[in-house]
């Protein structure tokens, strides 16, 4: 089905309402009288008409900009190839090489859609990004940003690397610090895995798995596990020591399992109902079939900025 548009050249100064231009001499304080109000740093081009909005599906007046675009909006730098404005929908779909950039996080996709008034976007296709200052990097199909409220959700095929450790799960909620600085905790809903090395002997081979369906993890201010919570066909395989001597590997399942650690080392294990557990010796560490089920490293998936 064809979308019915219409386009008509505007020049710069009679757009003017959310894309609202930096022109010189016009002062920032009011541009942004209002904290909702977006504003058009740079674009090559210009445009007006109608077309249908990509929420309600009614033809609306739009404006669009194309070209070298760039936004800001409170503390955020959105850039793209192509923008357009939905004025009774209040939105902006943004288009090509789009990039959403904060003092906290980095993050980038093909295309989205951003709500000036909520502070929030929708990312449609590719995601990747990172936090600024807490060391996390993530893929994701698809993703929402909630700036205001300090959250992103990665949705479908959702992983995330922090230092030895992969997360992957149907999808990953990061949720930030008041302040922005650092992850307070990470949900992960659906097919939850975690996988991260010992910090006792970190063999690049080997891992500690743990599973389940729902997981919640806690960090640190120095952003090292504090204690993880997983909840529903819960699985944990680790690998135990004495006196940093390899001494075997763990397998703990239950409805429920709580892990609790201390400077970045497991310092306890502990299984709720329906409890199962076997010790492995030590010379079977190495044995991939000991892996949990959906154990797979994705390294080379790992974005790089």
């Amino acid at each position: 089905m064809k979308t019915q548009q219409k386009r008509i050249f505007l020049p710069l100064i009679l757009v003017f309402t959310l894309l609202l231009p930096v022109i010189p001499g016009l002062k920032h304080n009011t541009a942004c009288a209002e904290k909702k109000k977006i504003i058009l740093k740079q674009a090559n081009s210009l445009a007006g008409g109608e077309e249908r909005s990509p929420i309600t599906g009614k033809l609306e007046t739009v404006r669009s900009v194309s070209g070298n675009v760039v936004f800001e909006h409170n503390d955020i730098l959105l850039r793209c190839n192509k923008a357009t404005e939905f004025s009774e929908s209040n939105l902006i779909s943004l288009e090509g090489g789009l990039s959403i950039l904060s003092p906290s996080f980095d993050i980038r996709s093909n295309r989205g859609i951003y709500y000036p008034l909520s502070d929030t976007a929708k990312l449609l296709d590719n995601v990747r990004g990172k936090t600024q200052k807490s060391g996390l990097t993530f893929k994701a199909s698809k993703a929402d940003i909630d700036n205001r409220n300090n959250r992103i959700r990665l949705i479908t095929n959702a992983v995330a690397w922090h230092d030895t450790q992969q997360l992957s799960g149907d999808t990953i909620m990061v949720q930030l610090s008041k302040g922005k600085k650092r992850v307070e905790s990470i949900t992960v809903t659906g097919r939850a895995f975690l996988a991260f090395r010992d910090s006792v002997q970190q063999d690049p081979g080997l891992f500690n798995q743990i599973s389940g369906e729902t997981m919640v993890i806690s960090l640190d201010r120095e952003q090292n596990l504090s204690r993880i919570d997983v909840s529903t066909q819960a699985e944990l395989l680790y690998h135990t020591f004495e006196n940093e001597t390899p001494s075997g590997v763990n397998y703990t399942s239950g409805n429920s399992i709580v892990m609790q650690f201390a400077d970045n080392a497991l310092q306890q294990v502990m299984a709720y109902r329906n409890v199962n557990g076997k010790q492995y010796p030590a010379s079977m560490r190495s044995q991939s079939d000991l892996n949990l089920p959906g154990f797979r490293i994705r390294d080379e998936e790992k974005p790089v900025f």
